[in-house]
């Protein structure tokens, strides 16, 4: 017998609408929140690209105006306070 995800919506259905569930429920409730991810675990897909999302990532880095400007106010921090270039580095 293979139990569906869709399986358990019904049941989880059911035991809302009848009042002859009533035993049933504590235990549908804690295999629902204790039980599930051992039924259905996650299956890891491929390392895929995506969408680079910081600062760090060169070509968006370039692109991006607001990093050119935090570059800049950086480079000019830098020549200040040479002392903050290096504890950053």
């Amino acid at each position: 017998m293979e139990l569906k995800p869709q399986d358990l919506l019904v049941l989880l259905k059911v035991a809302a609408g009848r009042g002859e569930w009533s035993p049933v429920r504590p235990s549908l409730l804690e295999f629902t929140l204790h039980g599930v991810r051992y039924v259905w675990p996650v299956a890891l897909g491929p390392v895929k690209r995506g969408a680079p999302t910081t600062f760090g990532v060169g070509r968006v880095r370039e692109r991006t105006a607001a990093a050119q400007l935090l570059e800049a106010e950086l480079i000019r921090f830098d020549a200040q306070d040479p002392k903050a270039a290096d504890a950053r580095q």
